[in-house]
């Protein structure tokens, strides 16, 4: 096991040092304090992650291609009309 570059023999020594600088009590009280900072960090990134996503600009619904409604006539059918109206006159 390697964190940040110090194994678990030096990391036990140094949780070592600091139980016996504190004693047993105040040790149980900076522990606790960590873990709660520890657990509001991730809390808080959580949050950040969640509240970014939803952040994302509101895109207008693309229209649906298959859909004419509220089209009116196809480019198509006016060529078609237009066409029909030269021949008759």
């Amino acid at each position: 096991m390697n964190i940040l570059g110090i194994g678990s023999l030096e990391l036990l020594v140094i949780f070592l040092v600091g139980f016996l600088v504190l004693g047993p009590r105040r040790s149980v009280e900076v522990s606790r304090k960590i873990g709660g900072m520890i657990q509001r960090i991730r809390n808080t990134s959580t949050q950040l992650a969640n509240l970014v996503e939803e952040d994302d600009p509101e895109q207008p619904p693309s229209p649906d291609i298959r859909s004419n409604e509220g089209r009116g006539r196809s480019v198509d059918a006016r060529e078609t009309s237009d066409d029909n109206q030269r021949s008759d006159i």
